[in-house]
């Protein structure tokens, strides 16, 4: 299973794959898809995972208008007539005219969609040093989960490409603490372990994670080094103290401590003069809007330094990036 997930991992590889398996998807050969997938994939090298999962294109739900509208586009380039909806005028055409049909508009069809889909993997891939560096991180800092097995690895991997904001505050350096790292809500310390792997000369601070879940604990005690303190339960003032980047982040409802106005004074009260503060949750673990955390941030003393929303499938992320600066006064 590892190898299927990181085999043929550059951007050109990964779009060819997804392009050529929705061609392959168009084809009317039903049964036959996996074993074609199979021998393009390994004579080319590309990756069989990813296109044999676009050659769902054609499944069960889309596979009738699928092959309705090869129909169409290939009766319409041999004869420059469409099919009526009927029985009656499918059967007129005959079987051969009906083959040939769907071999031209398959084809044509099957070459525009997986053009279109190549197109748009191609486009979201990030791409250049910085891209190839931000995936190089991502997938060192997976790789160290294998130990744990191949579901937390693959656990891990998707977090970290859902989360492509914070990965580029580390990768770029504007999250890069001196001395301390506190992390409010470890899990299985995928922050600190990303920290590391960015990091050219490893970690050159102390590093103290805190969960609540202790089997998120024990793993991480196995993946990171013991310099990093893993404590389990609730995070204490005394563990901010003299920390010059403070992490939270939510994923649950019930995920971490609330963040609240209270929790960010606490923060502010114990964070080093100099510190960074960062704060992300997902839209389902309640009622929380980024204007309100900023307004706590700003009358708690820090200065926003940049907000972001990363929008997905199933969930939205927030994410506000802070600085210690001096407390705003509301009112007169």
């Amino acid at each position: 299973m590892f190898r299927l997930f990181t085999e043929a991992q550059g951007p050109l590889k990964q779009a060819t794959a997804v392009g050529i398996g929705v061609f392959i998807g168009c084809i009317p050969i039903f049964g036959i898809h996996l074993p074609l997938v199979l021998l393009v994939a390994t004579l080319f090298r590309l990756s069989r995972l990813r296109m044999f999962a676009a050659t769902w294109i054609s499944n069960p739900v889309l596979a009738p208008f699928l092959v309705w509208s090869e129909l169409q586009l290939g009766n319409l380039i041999l004869t420059g007539d469409g099919i009526d909806h009927s029985l009656e005028s499918v059967s007129e055409i005959g079987v051969v005219a009906l083959g040939q049909a769907l071999a031209i508009g398959s084809l044509m069809v099957g070459a525009t969609l997986g053009l279109l889909a190549a197109g748009v993997v191609w486009k979201v891939i990030p791409k250049g040093p910085d891209g190839t560096r931000r995936r190089r991180v991502i997938e060192e800092t997976a790789h160290r989960y294998l130990v744990l097995g191949v579901v937390p690895w693959f656990q891990v991997r998707r977090s970290l490409y859902r989360s492509r904001k914070i990965v580029e505050l580390v990768v770029s350096g504007k999250l890069n603490p001196k001395r301390k790292l506190v992390d409010l809500e470890c899990g299985r310390g995928e922050f600190i372990a990303l920290l590391m792997e960015a990091s050219p000369h490893g970690l050159q601070h102390s590093c103290v994670g805190v969960t609540s879940n202790l089997s998120c604990a024990r793993q991480a005690r196995v993946v990171l080094p013991p310099s990093v303190e893993i404590e389990v339960g609730q995070s204490r003032v005394r563990d901010l103290e003299s920390a010059d980047a403070v992490v939270i982040r939510r994923t649950k409802e019930r995920d971490g401590p609330d963040i609240s106005e209270r929790l960010i004074k606490a923060v502010r009260a114990s964070i080093d003069p100099s510190g960074v503060f960062l704060i992300s949750w997902s839209k389902n673990t309640g009622p929380l809007e980024p204007e309100r955390v900023g307004q706590w941030l700003e009358s708690g003393g820090f200065v926003l330094e940049e907000q972001s929303v990363q929008k997905g499938w199933f969930q939205r992320e927030h994410l506000i990036l802070a600085r210690v600066g001096e407390p705003r006064c509301d009112g007169n």
